[in-house]
């Protein structure tokens, strides 16, 4: 197994990880192969635009199309994915100083992600889970990033000392000086390439604005959520998520 070197990016005062997989090619091939499984043609699911935008926005994501689509993870076939998923989990919790050894990971769902030609992923969030990640399988060249929107912006954040202070104004009477100051900076992006992972907070708000792309060949990846749970034996803390195999179904 090759080692590759893993990054851990800083979008104040939050922390993204990414690094390079093994077996890309297998993952790739296990994509290809079950695509009429997991896969679907963007342009066949439209969303319901509730912004009053005329130009209709499409599915890119299959858990939102719904039945097995929103499942990867139960099939066997990615397992090359989702083992080295595991590993990398450790690494970026123990980049943080995390006791792992007291965790469990739970893939709670997991997707084909298709952007079609250069289009677009409107900013959004996952609001049900506890880390995100996103696989990248094929990414054509003049690719768009994905960007992360920095929450020391909003008008919550204990960083916007009152309210307005790093709000975007004409530069006459902007108070910011350097909007590309780390912690201040609006977003955070980076180039991915095949094979690579990020894992970020679930709650980080991202997306993919709309981007160049001669060649029209979409783009695909593999996106999921996780939960962390306590791991089983573990049944003495007052923080953390009890793990499921003591749950009780009502």
């Amino acid at each position: 197994m090759q080692t590759f070197e893993s990054i851990f990016h800083g979008i104040s005062p939050i922390v993204i990880y990414q690094t390079k997989l093994d077996h890309i090619e297998i993952i790739k091939e296990a994509f290809l192969n079950n695509f009429d499984k997991y896969g679907f043609d963007p342009k066949l699911y439209p969303m319901v635009d509730y912004s009053g935008d005329p130009n209709p926005t499409f599915a890119n994501a299959g858990d939102l199309i719904g039945g097995l689509k929103g499942f990867i993870h139960q099939d066997e076939c990615f397992s090359p994915l989702f083992s080295q998923l595991k590993i990398h989990l450790d690494k970026f919790l123990n980049g943080l100083s995390i006791n792992t050894e007291k965790l469990s990971y739970h893939i709670t769902k997991s997707w084909y992600t298709i952007v079609d030609g250069g289009a677009n992923i409107n900013e959004h969030y996952h609001n049900a889970a506890d880390l995100s990640f996103v696989y990248y399988v094929r990414v054509p060249s003049e690719h768009g990033n994905i960007h992360f929107l920095n929450p020391s912006l909003r008008q919550n954040s204990l960083n916007c000392y009152f309210q307005g202070m790093l709000d975007d104004f004409p530069y006459e009477r902007n108070l910011v000086k350097n909007t590309d100051n780390l912690h201040i900076q609006k977003y955070l992006s980076f180039p991915s390439f095949d094979g690579d992972l990020i894992i970020f907070p679930a709650a980080l708000p991202h997306m993919v604005p709309p981007y160049e792309n001669p060649t029209h060949e979409d783009r695909y990846s593999i996106s999921g959520d996780i939960k962390l749970c306590l791991a089983k034996d573990v049944d003495n803390y007052a923080t953390g998520l009890v793990h499921p195999s003591r749950w009780k179904e009502l």
